[in-house]
């Protein structure tokens, strides 16, 4: 089998006659009947044979307005000027391949056309979902985004996730009111870029198997002998749930699930809507007529004091979720996309924590975390780095690294201009463990560390008169150079301070819907931008909660009492 040229059906009008004014079609064939009698309710169709020219002679000639003919048969004639328009729906498998047919016993010449055969040379297709959350995407969707060759992504993907695929990406989203990417061209896609033995990813909002288009892509792909490998999603319901604080099922009461959707496909009848005896409801897609919903469930048995949980836009900075009761549903308004959960009792859990600095990982402890990032490190071209490096390298002894990106701004300037073996000789100094982490990651032993989170002051406590000299301090552009440099002068070292990256403000957004009473800050840049961004914050009644003595130091300069992390 070769790979597939234009799988499409096409139809071809005859001239002057306009597509509304179409009655009689010509094909032979029940599938293509039934797929087109939607767009042609009105159309009569008339069996047709002969070759490709035949027909279009008798098209021609008047016997039919239009016929059916697959398009790649027309492409190979060189005769797809007739092609009026391509018919939107899957066709019968395999059309557009051509098949070369071998005797059994002609082993050879097998094995010679197996480089071609495309059930060999085809890549992967992998059908796999994510939430809005992109903290909840599992390893193995991410290895998979990694090394993709394309990535078919829907509308709703967390911005993160799309940073990480954006040369790759192609937009087949559907949105309502709005043009959309057809399944059928999407199964296209699938088809041929799989063909040319690529790793491709249908990358879907949620999970794809629930109210997605799971089954529509497993019927066509394995219908095309194309490899699928599927990686489910934390679902909606899931998240809304767990952020709720409330189990989906619980073994004395609700103790079965039914997952619904408020809306149903076009043409289809809406399904009823489950009662109380049949346990927990999550309604997918629920509609914005909230007092019609109330009453299907009302008509259902389920009474006004059920409890309703309501998630709106889960994952995004605007998320919002609701723990109210059934009889309050016909005064809300939720923003789409919502799910509603009826029945699961929640048990909400404390306010959590907003971080602001650019990584949470040695601070999960103090979570819940909402990472909320004021700043953003961005790296100098490496032209500069480079640069920077060379001029100093062989006039230090060592290198006192301020941060875990400050780690890997330099190295990366080092590998740029050979490997590690250029520091050879020179001692290593990291302000903390997040720091000497990554430093033991690049293969590289930190010669001392301070074992806290007390910044460039608690290394230099920890240190004393145990190292001295001259000490590369690769830093950002806003960095407290002159306040670093006295502290490290006074054990004997030499600080001299060149900008590796910039230090960079996020641009302003509201401050997240969920509830938090806690606000850590791991620097003084990000104290000065919360409170820049969001002034009546300095009424507010949070703990505030410092990450260095100059960070305690810049809340008190503000009047705010702060609990240090040490």
């Amino acid at each position: 089998l070769l790979p597939a040229a234009d799988i499409r059906d096409a139809l071809v009008v005859r001239e002057g006659v306009a597509e509304d004014d179409i009655k009689v079609i010509g094909t032979s064939s029940a599938r293509r009947i039934e797929e087109t009698q939607r767009r042609f309710p009105h159309a009569a169709f008339k069996s047709i044979r002969g070759t490709i020219q035949e027909r279009l002679q008798q098209l021609d000639e008047g016997s039919y307005d239009a016929v059916i003919i697959a398009a790649c048969a027309l492409d190979r004639l060189g005769l797809s000027a007739r092609i009026h328009t391509y018919l939107d729906y899957d066709p019968t498998p395999q059309q557009g391949r051509l098949a070369l047919v071998i005797r059994d016993h002609n082993a050879d010449l097998r094995e010679a056309l197996r480089s071609i055969d495309v059930r060999e040379t085809a890549g992967l297709a992998v059908l796999m979902g994510v939430p809005a959350d992109a903290a909840l995407l599992p390893e193995r969707a991410r290895r998979y985004l990694k090394h993709a060759d394309v990535v078919l992504h829907d509308r709703l993907i967390p911005d993160e996730i799309l940073l990480m695929i954006q040369d790759r990406a192609i937009p087949v989203g559907k949105a309502g009111g709005h043009t959309s990417t057809s399944q059928s061209d999407i199964h296209r896609m699938l088809l041929h870029e799989t063909e040319k033995g690529r790793l491709v990813v249908r990358l879907h909002g949620g999970d794809p198997g629930i109210y997605g288009h799971l089954s529509e892509q497993l019927e066509f792909l394995t219908a095309w002998d194309i490899r699928v490998d599927i990686i489910p999603s934390v679902t909606a319901a899931q998240v809304a749930a767990a952020r709720a604080g409330a189990p989906l099922t619980h073994r004395g009461e609700g103790h079965r699930l039914t997952l619904m959707s408020g809306s149903p496909p076009p043409g289809m009848p809406e399904p009823p809507v489950p009662g109380p005896e049949i346990g927990n409801l999550a309604v997918y897609m629920g509609s914005s007529d909230c007092p019609a919903v109330y009453q299907k469930f009302r008509d259902s048995g389920w009474p006004d004091e059920a409890p309703l949980i309501i998630g709106e836009r889960l994952g995004y900075r605007d998320e919002i979720i609701t723990r109210t009761s059934l009889k309050d549903l016909p005064s809300c308004k939720p923003a789409s996309p919502t799910v509603y959960l009826v029945g699961t009792r929640a048990f909400p859990p404390r306010p959590a924590a907003l971080f602001t600095g650019t990584d949470p990982d040695h601070f999960l402890i103090h979570g819940p975390l909402i990472h909320w990032p004021l700043i953003k490190l961005v790296s100098l071209p490496m032209a500069e780095r480079t640069r920077n490096l060379s001029d100093c390298l062989a006039d230090v002894d060592g290198i006192l690294f301020p941060s875990r990106f400050a780690v890997g701004s330099c190295m990366e300037a080092v590998m740029a201009l050979g490997d590690v073996r250029m520091l050879h000789g020179k001692q290593l100094l990291a302000v903390g463990p997040a720091t000497r982490d990554e430093l033991t990651a690049y293969g590289l032993k930190a010669d001392a560390f301070a074992d806290s989170l007390g910044g460039v002051r608690a290394l230099s406590s920890t240190i004393q008169q145990s190292f001295h000299g001259r000490f590369l301090y690769p830093c950002s552009d806003t960095s407290p150079r002159h306040e670093r440099m006295e502290g490290m002068a006074a054990i004997g070292i030499e600080l001299l301070p060149v900008p590796f990256y910039h230090n960079r403000p996020i641009p302003f957004r509201n401050l997240p819907t969920t509830p938090f009473d806690r606000v850590i800050f791991t620097s003084t840049s990000t104290v000065t931008r919360y409170f820049e961004a969001y002034p009546d914050e300095i009424q507010a009644a949070r703990t505030w909660i410092a990450v260095g003595p100059s960070t305690a130091e810049a809340l008190e300069k503000r009047g705010l009492p702060s609990r240090r992390l040490s």
